[in-house]
């Protein structure tokens, strides 16, 4: 009896919102993904070269590692910094309108460090309504923890 209670509340949600385009929501989130993966990719790319230096003399080993340690350090926290300037108010309302559409949210905890797996999280779902096949997104956003899902640039 729950889950009919819960099925029936999901279908009047959908129906009383169809201003929604399903599949148009589902290329906002591929197209977040593409913008977001693009711009990770981006960074690496023009990330300073970590073994700078360490092909010098043997006295000055230690230097050229801790002055690497310190250039990824800052270029890390710059990246982090600007990701969560140009994504997290894109990504938080693409969170809603999935919620709206019956699809539970992603669970945005560790965006900055998670950014790859959660792009690739709701990319998913954005391929699956692209499709029109809203069960099936419904279905991967209940069963996948995105806390799982780490994916590594670089």
């Amino acid at each position: 009896m729950a889950r009919l209670f819960v099925e029936l509340r999901r279908a009047w949600a959908i129906k009383g919102i169809k201003q929604i385009d399903i599949a148009q929501l589902g290329r906002d989130c591929v197209q977040l993904r593409d913008d977001l993966l693009g711009f990770l990719v981006d960074r690496i790319d023009g990330a300073p070269d970590r073994y700078a230096g360490l092909l010098g003399p043997h006295e000055e080993r230690g230097q050229a590692m801790e002055a690497g340690w310190v250039r990824a350090t800052s270029y890390n926290n710059q990246t982090r910094s600007r990701l969560v300037q140009r994504f997290s108010h894109r990504i938080i309302a693409l969170n809603h309108m999935l919620s709206i559409a019956g699809i539970g949210p992603v669970d945005l905890w560790g965006f900055d460090h998670n950014a790859a797996g959660i792009a690739a999280h709701i990319g998913a779902i954005g391929e699956l309504l692209e499709r029109g096949l809203l069960a099936e997104a419904r279905t991967l956003s209940t069963t996948n923890d995105v806390r799982r899902t780490h994916l590594y640039l670089g």
